[in-house]
């Protein structure tokens, strides 16, 4: 081969310069053409002129300096070189200039050949920028972007035509591969070449916007390619970058892939990231074509598909359909961050012909740090509401709605399923299936959440108001302010049940809580309360309620007495004789005086309908239904019982306080006891028993022949002459010397019968007495028996008739008859007492004894009754309470009741009852009450146990009431160790000699005596640690013994008790869970051990170096909090050491037997 340099001058847009051409003989030999151009030559060269010059356009001249390409921007800058090289292949048809430039780096000028016949010849400028550059300084449309934007080792390509790919052209021209530096790309990601600027380089991860990337992709990217095509308008400028796949910032289940970055200066502040979005829900994956939009503040991400998922998480029957992706992101909150919700349409209630759901909600699936955790369903889109029947037919598919319940509607909220609990997205959540919603109770709302199974929901809400009836008022049921009642709803099982649990305020008065069941078949709320006290003569009434929508608020139960000795009798009877029409010659009846006192007493009950506020405007009805007796000191009987019927009206129940009340009550009954004075007055039978017995002997006769006179006037019919009443007179006047006679009689027979009493209660027992004494009372009965009964039954109504009608005729001529037959009538009601009082006697009981074991069992017998028919009564009253009440014929009972809990002073009552059957009739008598008290011991508590040289010493907190205690040692086989049982012992025992084995627990058991009880015990274990073991040789050997971490933590420092906290919590960590325990684990195992709230802080804070000054705060309150035996923390302890639910329920129940059944659910559901 041979090569020829030959050397010359060639002209370059006007410009001369010096060359070197070579030239070769062989066939693959080109022919070049170099030289290195002077600084002056290079500047003078007008790049411009020189590219329409070799392109043979032969538009340009040197002074128009225009690049000739359309796409450019109007002000892309013209440049030149400052220093450049020259190299042209002849045979390549190849021109290029590379070197300095004059306004930016290094670059390259280019023309080559192309395969478009119209412009064979192309052109190809490239450029390097300095990292410093500005995009500015390419076009005035990119100056916004400086302050987002950077870019490092970045350059631009002019082109006049397309190529494919930016990286193969630069491989095609070596002597451009160095300025081109087109950032390194994988095959699926090249930069194409389009007429115009390529703008190019590596995207900095800086700024406000572009951070952002980091939290997003989770780590910075080792590199990434951006370009953009620069296009006349800031509009039509797009920057791209290809970006790996990645999972979405925490999460291991969101998938983004496929993702191309796009940047818009014209939207200078957000950029989106186009790509395939994946989650995976339940195992299955689900694909989302879109954008995630990321700015400033926050990332976001929405792309809806034709996709569903059927029971997501477990929420089982609900199906989420036309599924979208929602993705945010929010970079200033560091402790919610991230949001990823998967939306869809949730159908509730029987599709119709269309099949569209007659209520459709949306619904969405939540990520809780990288992992599907909610689903949630919200109900405020519902126009109406999500209605009971459509949740039903939805979600509880094999059950209905309760007949007869009221249908409610969820009106706003929320429904969820829940895999974890606590707080996020500012919302609170429980494990499992549950509503939080608004329901109406006749337009009343309550707040409520259900949980929510296959076999139906149960709901427990709450008023935030309370619900004001005039005269009630529902409050809470702890009577708190601003607070209403609750609600509650069970459709599982058997026992179904809707109601509320209501502070029941009477007037001004907070009385008690009390339960209002909703009535199925009344189709109403009802209810009682018992008043801790006593209101209008009635001590502890009960007072029942009624709430429906069509009558409202109805009382429907109240008892009241009003007892009255000081009512005027005298003068209201005079008063009331003035209105009685009076014939002539009929005397007033004045300067009336009555010996005996006269009380009266009003039995007041509502009446059936009851007392409702549906009115309010004309005040609250309240309809009394009263039995009014009037009654003689002395006398058991009333002399006068009747019936009245008092419509009250209460005007102004709101300015009525419950003394006002009773005023008003006492008032109105006393008001009323005219009508039954008139009816009194108008009766001469009723009169004369009145007047008799109230002791009116000097005016009897005028009085009776007063109202006889007024009484017969209207009534006496003419006769045929005085000689026939007078034999009329004379029959009449024999019958009542008869009956008189015959009342004597009976009284005497009533006298016998109550003697009778006596003896039939040594011959024949109880019931012979109680026999007696009922005859007794027929005796009494047959003499003051219901007026106008006639016959012997009647004895003193008819005397009382036949002597009024002589006096009317003769005077006072029979005044002594009347006197004889009321004399009887006391005497036989004195015999009849006599009667009872004997009997009761017999029925006395006067030895009562009453033990409790430690399980709270009393055991209670009393002496026996001797007689047939005998039954007892006993109750147990705590706090002034009947808690217990039962009903046996035997004389000792056993008695044991969640309500019988120790600590507290217990009364237990107890009465004989006899009952026989005397002539087809029941009759009944009760003995007195018979009570003694007893003091239910609690277990003793803080038990602490040293054991040195072989001497156990146990001592523990008094016990309340204790005389005395027992003590016991047991081995873990619950075998006695011998010689260790002790009784009636004082606060500290000291055992010496016993056998006691090292490497064994032994649980020492304490118990508090009272003369007729005794407690429960006390319990704690103790280990006897090995002397030749080191603590973590003890901590092996605790944990192949099966001991959890808690329990080796008390006997490890038991066995040293000079071990550091430190050292401790290091061997707990590293031989119970390999490498470390949990915090709140570490936590609990500590303070079981004794170790002080600030000796474990700063162990926690060293053992756990990444743990949060938040959650350690949250760990020690938990822990050392200020109920450091809450039902809760035991429910957690419990866990931790491996007990299930059904384990630790009852286990709660034995620690904290006063626990509610609400406060026990929010334990269990807070451990679990």
């Amino acid at each position: 081969m041979v090569e020829v340099v030959m050397g010359g001058k060639i002209k370059l847009a006007g410009v001369t310069t010096e060359v070197h051409c070579m030239v070769g003989s062989g066939a693959n030999t080109e022919t070049v053409v170099k030289a290195c151009l002077t600084a002056d030559t290079s500047k003078q060269i007008s790049l411009p002129v020189l590219a329409d010059q070799l392109t043979r356009s032969g538009t340009h001249t040197a002074s128009e300096e225009k690049w000739g390409i359309e796409t450019l921007p109007a002000d892309f800058p013209v440049f030149g070189f400052k220093q450049a090289n020259l190299l042209i292949n002849v045979t390549q048809e190849l021109f290029m200039l590379f070197g300095e430039s004059s306004r930016f780096g290094t670059a390259g000028f280019v023309v080559k050949k192309t395969t478009d016949k119209d412009k064979p010849q192309g052109l190809f400028i490239a450029a390097r920028l300095a990292d410093g550059f500005t995009f500015a300084s390419l076009t005035s449309y990119l100056k916004e972007i400086d302050n987002v934007l950077k870019i490092k080792e970045a350059g631009f390509a002019l082109s006049s035509f397309k190529a494919d790919s930016l990286q193969v052209l630069a491989k095609e021209m070596p002597a451009l591969a160095k300025i081109i530096n087109v950032p390194a790309l994988d095959d699926k990601h090249v930069i194409s070449v389009q007429p115009g600027v390529t703008l190019y380089g590596q995207l900095m991860l800086t700024g406000e916007l572009f951070t952002n990337l980091i939290p997003i992709i989770k780590q910075e990217p080792p590199c990434i390619a951006v370009y953009a095509y620069l296009a006349k308008e800031s509009a039509n400028t797009v920057f791209y970058a290809s970006i790996e796949n990645f999972y979405l910032i925490d999460t291991e289940i969101v998938r983004f892939s496929q993702i191309t970055l796009l940047y818009k200066p014209s939207n200078a502040w957000a950029f989106d990231l186009q790509g395939m979005m994946s989650i995976v829900i339940d195992g299955k994956k689900y694909e989302f074509s879109g954008a995630l939009t990321v700015t400033k503040d926050k990332a976001s991400f929405s792309v809806e598909t034709k996709n569903e998922i059927t029971s997501p998480l477990g929420m089982f029957n609900i199906r989420l359909c036309q599924l979208k992706l929602a993705v945010a992101y929010t970079f200033k909150n560091q402790k919610e961050p991230l949001d990823i919700r998967l939306f869809g349409q949730v159908g509730f209630g029987q599709p119709g012909s269309d099949g569209r759901s007659p209520v459709v909600l949306t619904g969405y699936i939540l990520l809780i740090n990288g992992v599907p955790s909610i689903v949630e369903v919200g109900l405020d889109a519902a126009a109406k509401g999500l209605g009971i029947d459509d949740f039903f037919t939805t979600v509880v598919q094999t059950k209905n709605w309760p007949d007869g319940f009221l249908k409610i509607v969820f009106k706003s909220g929320r429904l969820y399923y829940s895999t974890v609990s606590g707080t996020y997205f500012s919302k609170e959540y429980k494990k499992g299936f549950y509503v939080d919603s608004v329901i109406e109770v006749y337009d009343h709302q309550f707040a409520i959440q259900a949980l929510v199974s296959k076999e139906g929901i149960e709901i427990d809400g709450f008023s935030h108001s309370v619900l004001d009836f005039d005269v009630v008022v529902f409050t809470g049921s702890d009577f708190l302010p601003d607070t209403g009642p609750q609600v509650y709803i069970s459709t599982l099982g058997a026992s179904k049940k809707f109601g509320l649990k209501a502070g029941i305020r009477l007037f001004d008065k907070d009385v008690a809580s009390a339960n209002l069941d909703y009535n199925t078949t009344s189709r109403q709320f009802e209810g009682k309360v018992t008043y801790p006290g006593t209101i209008l003569g009635v001590s502890q009434p009960s007072i029942g309620f009624a709430w429906s929508k069509e009558k409202g608020f109805r009382i429907t139960e109240w008892p009241m007495e009003h007892t009255s000795n000081t009512i005027d009798y005298a003068g209201r009877i005079e008063e009331m004789s003035k209105k009685i029409s009076s014939g002539q010659g009929c005397k007033q009846l004045v300067k009336l005086v009555f010996k005996e006192l006269i009380t009266t007493k009003f039995s007041v009950a509502i009446k059936k309908d009851g007392a409702s506020n549906s009115n309010t405007n004309q005040g609250f009805p309240l309809p009394l239904q009263v039995k009014c007796e009037i009654f003689i000191t002395g006398k058991k009987e009333p002399v006068i019982q009747a019936p009245l019927d008092i419509p009250l009206v209460i005007e102004k129940p709101k300015k009525m306080n419950l003394a006002g009340f009773e005023s008003f009550i006492k008032e109105n009954l006393e008001k009323n006891l005219d009508s039954i004075l008139e009816q009194m007055l108008k009766d001469p039978v009723q009169l004369g028993k009145f007047v008799l017995a109230a002791g009116l002997k000097e005016a009897a006769s005028q009085t009776i022949a007063s109202l006889v006179c007024r009484k017969v006037e209207g009534e006496k019919e003419p006769t045929g002459g005085e000689g026939e009443q007078s034999v009329e007179v004379e029959e009449l006047a024999g019958e009542a010397e008869e009956l008189a006679g015959e009342a004597e009689g009976l009284a005497e027979v009533a006298e016998l019968a109550a003697e009778g009493a006596e003896v039939a209660s040594v011959v024949g027992g109880t019931g012979g007495a109680a026999a007696a004494a009922a005859g007794s009372g027929e005796a009494a009965e047959g003499i003051g028996g219901a007026a106008g009964a006639g016959g012997v039954g009647g004895i003193v109504a008819a005397i009382a008739g036949i002597s009024t009608g002589l006096l009317s005729l003769f005077g006072f001529t029979s005044l002594l008859e009347l006197e004889r037959a009321s004399q009887a009538y006391i005497r036989a009601q004195q015999a009849q007492e006599k009667a009872e009082q004997a009997v009761r006697r017999k029925l006395a009981i006067s030895t009562l004894v009453v033990t409790c074991d430690h399980t709270h069992t009393m055991f209670a017998s009393w002496n026996a009754i001797a007689g047939e028919d005998i039954s007892y009564v006993i109750q147990v009253w705590k706090q002034g309470t009947c808690v217990k009440e039962s009903c046996v014929t035997e004389a000792s009972i056993r008695i044991q009741d969640s309500q019988i809990v120790p600590g507290l002073l217990y009364t237990v009552k107890v009465k004989a009852i006899v009952t026989i059957l005397h002539e087809n009739k029941q009759v009944s008598f009760e003995g007195d009450w018979c009570d003694t008290s007893i003091f239910l011991l609690e277990q003793p508590k803080n038990l602490f146990l040293d054991y040195t040289n072989n001497v156990l010493t146990v001592t523990w907190e008094p016990v309340n009431q204790a005389e005395a205690y027992n003590f016991v040692l047991v081995d873990k086989q619950e075998n006695q160790v011998a010689g260790s049982a002790k009784k009636n012992i004082t606060q500290t025992v000291l055992t010496e000699g016993l056998t006691l084995l090292e490497g064994m627990s032994y649980t020492a058991r304490v118990q508090a005596t009272a003369k007729d009880s005794t407690g429960p015990w006390g319990t704690m274990e103790i280990f006897i640690p090995s002397k030749q073991k080191t603590p973590f040789d003890l901590a092996f050997d605790l944990k192949k013994q099966g001991n959890t971490v808690i329990e080796a933590a008390g006997k490890i420092r038991f066995a040293f008790p000079d071990i550091l906290i430190a050292d401790e919590a290091f061997i707990l960590t590293h031989v119970f869970q390999p490498p470390s325990l949990l915090p709140l684990t570490l936590a609990l195992a500590l303070h079981a051990a004794g170790y002080k709230m600030e000796e474990t802080s700063p162990v926690l804070t060293h053992m756990y170096p990444n743990l949060t000054d938040d959650d350690l705060a949250d760990i020690i309150f938990d822990v050392f909090g200020d109920e450091p035996d809450s039902a809760g923390k035991l429910a957690r302890h419990l866990r931790l050491e491996g007990m299930s639910i059904e384990q630790t329920a009852p286990a709660i129940k034995r620690a904290f037997p006063d626990v509610s059944d609400d406060e026990l659910t929010d334990a269990i559901m807070g451990a679990f």
